[in-house]
């Protein structure tokens, strides 16, 4: 059994925030975590509120005569997001109103607001993870109320997928010391820093000189080897 209960894994976010860019390829800071020119925030966000992603998968069920169900096909459906802001600033009003003029001429004509969208969560365990996504998304919102006491209005987030199904970038950092430090890989490093003699791509192809495994000492050992074993102290089987 390796993952094992943790307390450390259950957090709550201690602050949320959601930004828009109408830019066609707006960069996020992957070493601090700075939100560049073009970056907008939506607005403060309703107390009590979640930030909720859905993933919706459309199944189709095969069926034969006498057999019944025989397998299920899932494809994937939208991928969308939800928020609720309390502000009413110029990014808001135009996430409601998408098409309203300059001179104050609005049109019900179904458009939605497209732009970049990027949400970012600080735990309350000094762990900040930040979605961002990868292809303009499509923004609207369906109610707006006004009133005495203050209502958050529901922003609905519809994802593009790309041609792999892919729809959002994730990051983690840390905060240590009261700086936002990325979390990095340990397993994934520059491809400069594979120093093997034999370097194995995605798709299986082999480099270098030595073709088949087991290629070094250690490998050898790792392969249960005649030649390895014979080498191995305590072994019985050399010399001397």
């Amino acid at each position: 059994m390796s993952l094992q209960r943790n307390v450390n894994n259950v957090t709550v976010p201690v602050d949320m925030q959601v930004f828009i860019s109408f830019e066609d390829d707006p960069k996020i800071g992957k070493g601090t975590g700075l939100f560049g020119e073009g970056w907008h925030t939506v607005g403060m966000l309703a107390e009590g509120s979640n930030i909720t992603q859905s993933l919706e998968t459309n199944e189709t069920e095969i069926s034969a005569a006498h057999y019944g169900v025989l397998r299920t096909k899932r494809t994937p459906g939208a991928a969308t997001a939800e928020f609720e802001v309390v502000e009413d600033n110029p990014i808001t009003r135009k996430i409601a109103f998408p098409s309203e003029t300059a001179d104050g001429v609005r049109f019900h004509d179904g458009k939605r607001l497209d732009a970049h969208i990027a949400i970012v969560f600080v735990k309350d365990n000094d762990q900040v993870e930040i979605i961002a996504s990868r292809y303009k998304a499509h923004l609207y919102m369906e109610e707006v109320a006004n009133g005495e006491e203050l209502e958050g209005k529901t922003v609905t987030v519809q994802f593009e997928k790309g041609p792999q199904n892919d729809y959002v970038d994730v990051h983690y950092f840390e905060i240590k010391e009261g700086a936002l430090v990325p979390v990095k890989p340990i397993r994934f490093v520059e491809d400069s820093e594979i120093k093997a003699a034999n370097k194995i791509d995605v798709a299986g192809k082999l480099t270098g000189e030595d073709k088949e495994f087991p290629a070094t000492d250690a490998d050898k050992k790792v392969a249960g080897s005649a030649e390895a074993a014979a080498d191995t102290p305590g072994s019985g089987n050399s010399e001397g």
